[in-house]
């Protein structure tokens, strides 16, 4: 039989729209030029490979370009609706170790790279494991035993164990997910593919200009038939003055926006905008990096993570913040409810209270700490914040500020003591554990992903012994019983909360922005990429 995913989610959705309320209209009929142009926040693109589809422009430009086996309707977050994407259907044995996925035919590849078949989905996770390629998504496929090739349309993957969320995470058509051409692959090696990626996508990589902008054109044989929109043109563009100015004036079509009340309201202002601020959100954590002095003291770690005061950033961030109380966002399957956290896990203490531990921790005269950071806003605001909010403890933090690309280089080379990142994931709270506090997703490793606490690999509260919480990841990973389930991932993440090696602080809803001309061809009420789908798009008459 045809999987059926066991789990609900219930996701809000909030479209906001100008005041007072009323959009004008563009003609519902076609534009001469189908031509889509986008402005993105990121100063460049280094690669469409998926299995290093960490920066949001790299998997949301890959979106267009590549298929996974499964996907979510476009528009939706609606995990209990998944459809086949490369797979028309699959089933799943009884033990729950064995997936069966039966592939479309004659789906082919961009430019002449051939059929899709069973090999290029065994190549892909194949890959995807290999350490030697250093996927910063290696870990969370671990759980793949083998896949096997049973015909040319027919494939099998073999878990180690059981794991609820497979479906929903592992082989979604999303970010490491997306499946790669073999034919390509073994062409280039085991290395990171380029921007010139082969797919079975909607659109085609057409050509690709540093640190200006990404053109792909569409694939008339699309499997589920040609896109209406005959080009598509991605400008980098980081500068968010800029990047506003050009899509008030029209020169842009959609743009990436700011994850900021007043710049919500201003681009309000004009009459064709409709801003779109959608799940799923990001989650936003300060990571402690306990491999540097003096972060490995847990009262270090409490006196900064109390004095991170949560109020501060809702004041910040207005209506597109939601309070994280616990190491997985609030709006993800199995996120312990804060009204089952303990008082003194919630890190609201008061700034003698700090004093008195980092007193007690030897630096009752504070210390010195140094961050990274990239230029966007909302990254850079949170470190500001905290820069402040410290000051009265004797803790200055340096701020280093670098485009975004150089960012995500440098947080993995372990340069900073402080980690602010906002991630999106598949929202359970399996997919959080395993990058953010799941040893083999500790940096260095080379299975890393985003874990730079480096939890479950140091003694993070001083007793001599590693602290860990991968027994209960992997147990409640394989659980078939959703209580059971759920009450193991709250004792991972009240046993974080004890060792605190990373401060929650909120969630934030995507914020995008669109003129009334660019019609997405799907009702927008949750996105995975930072972008638009745009297999039924189109630019309407204006």
């Amino acid at each position: 039989m045809k999987y059926r995913l066991s789990f609900s989610f219930s996701i809000v959705v909030i479209t906001l729209v100008l005041i007072p309320g009323l959009v004008f209209s563009a003609s519902s009929q076609l534009a001469e030029e189908q031509v889509w142009r986008w402005g993105h926040h990121t100063s460049d693109l280094d690669t469409l490979d998926p299995a290093f589809a960490v920066p949001d422009m790299t998997y949301s430009a890959g979106n267009g370009v590549l298929n996974g086996l499964v996907r979510l309707k476009p528009g939706t977050l609606d995990f209990d609706k998944l459809e086949g994407d490369l797979a028309e259907s699959w089933e799943v044995s009884k033990d729950g170790l064995v997936y069966t996925f039966h592939l479309r035919k004659g789906v082919q590849w961009h430019k002449g790279y051939g059929e899709f078949t069973a090999e290029d989905v065994k190549y892909t996770f194949d890959r995807l494991k290999n350490p030697e390629l250093g996927s910063p998504y290696a870990a969370k496929y671990l759980i793949i035993d083998q896949v096997e090739v049973l015909d040319k349309y027919t494939v099998q993957i073999i878990l180690k164990a059981p794991s609820s969320f497979f479906i929903m995470d592992q082989v979604l058509a999303y970010q490491a997910g997306m499946i790669v051409c073999k034919k390509q692959g073994e062409e280039i090696g085991l290395k990171k593919m380029g921007v010139d990626i082969i797919g079975t996508g909607p659109f085609m990589v057409e050509d690709y200009k540093a640190k200006e902008k990404i053109t792909f054109v569409k694939k008339p044989n699309y499997f589920r038939g040609a896109p209406i929109l005959d080009r598509l043109e991605m400008y980098f563009m980081p500068n968010v003055a800029s990047r506003t100015m050009a899509f008030i004036k029209g020169d842009l079509d959609a743009i990436y926006g700011e994850r900021e009340s007043y710049w919500v309201d201003d681009v309000k202002k004009t009459k064709t905008v409709i801003v779109d601020a959608v799940p799923l959100g990001s989650g936003a954590e300060l990571n402690f990096n306990m491999t540097k002095k003096p972060l490995d003291n847990i009262k270090v770690r409490k006196a900064l993570a109390m004095t991170a005061d949560r109020k501060v950033f809702r004041e910040f961030f207005g209506d597109i913040w939601a309070e994280m109380t616990a190491p997985v966002p609030p709006s993800y399957y199995a996120t312990l409810p804060k009204d089952q956290t303990p008082e003194e896990l919630l890190y609201q203490g008061d700034v003698q209270t700090a004093k008195k531990l980092l007193a007690e921790a030897g630096y009752k005269d504070g210390f010195k700490m140094m961050a990274y950071t990239t230029d966007k806003p909302y990254y850079k605001a949170i470190l500001e914040i905290c820069q402040n909010l410290w000051k009265p403890l004797g803790v200055e933090l340096e701020i280093r500020v670098v485009d975004h690309t150089t960012f995500h280089a440098n947080i993995r080379k372990d340069m900073n003591h402080v980690v602010v990142y906002y991630a999106g994931r598949a929202p359970v709270a399996d997919s959080f554990l395993t990058q953010f506090y799941y040893s083999k997703s500790a940096i260095g490793q080379k299975t890393q992903v985003t874990n730079f606490s480096h939890y479950g690999t140091v003694d993070a509260d001083g007793d001599g012994k590693i602290d860990s919480v991968d027994d209960l990841i992997e147990a409640a990973r394989g659980e078939l019983n959703q209580q059971k389930q759920k009450e193991m991932y709250y004792k991972a993440q009240l046993e974080i909360l004890r060792d605190i090696p990373a401060k929650p602080l909120h969630e934030l809803t995507k914020v995008i922005a669109r003129h009334n001309w660019f019609d997405p061809g799907v009702e927008i009420k949750g996105l995975m990429i930072f972008g638009y789908p745009l297999e039924k798009a189109r630019i309407l008459k204006h």
